[in-house]
């Protein structure tokens, strides 16, 4: 069970550090437009 559980946390760290970077690259590309992100 523990197992399971480790790889579902995994699986949620992975997804949220994609979504956290994805969100920092168009704040990033914002940025050098100018724009008020």
């Amino acid at each position: 069970m523990s197992e399971k559980r480790t790889l579902c946390e995994h699986f949620w760290d992975t997804l949220f550090f994609y979504i956290k970077g994805k969100n920092e690259n168009i704040v990033i590309k914002g940025k050098r437009k100018g724009g008020a992100l």
